[in-house]
C-alpha cells in the first residue's frame, strides 16, 4: 500500500465519521439541516450527502434518518434545490 492509498483511506475513515456523528446528532435532536451544516461546518448540500451516503456504510442509521426525515416531513424526501441527488 502506497502513502497516497492509506491517505485516502484515513480521509475516507473521517468522512464516513463524520456521517454517522451528523445522522446521530440528528437522530438525537430536533435540528434542521441549516442547523446540521452550521454545527459541523459544511454544507446544506454535504449534509443531504452525508445522509444519503449512510446506505453504504451503515443502513440502520440510514433508515432510522429516513424514517424521521419522512416522518418531520412528508414533502422532504427529496431536496428539490439538488433535484438530482438522491437526498433523503
Amino acid at each position: 500500500m502506497t502513502n497516497a492509498d492509506y491517505a485516502r483511506l484515513v480521509r475516507l475513515d473521517r468522512i464516513n465519521e463524520r456521517r454517522k456523528q451528523i445522522a446521530e446528532y440528528y437522530l438525537d435532536n430536533t435540528v434542521t439541516i441549516v442547523k446540521l451544516a452550521e454545527a459541523f461546518n459544511v454544507s446544506e448540500r454535504t449534509v443531504y450527502r452525508d445522509l444519503n451516503a449512510l446506505k453504504h456504510i451503515d443502513d440502520d442509521l440510514y433508515v432510522r434518518v429516513k424514517r424521521k426525515r419522512s416522518k418531520n416531513n412528508p414533502f422532504s424526501l427529496s431536496y428539490s434545490k439538488y433535484h438530482n441527488s438522491k437526498a433523503i
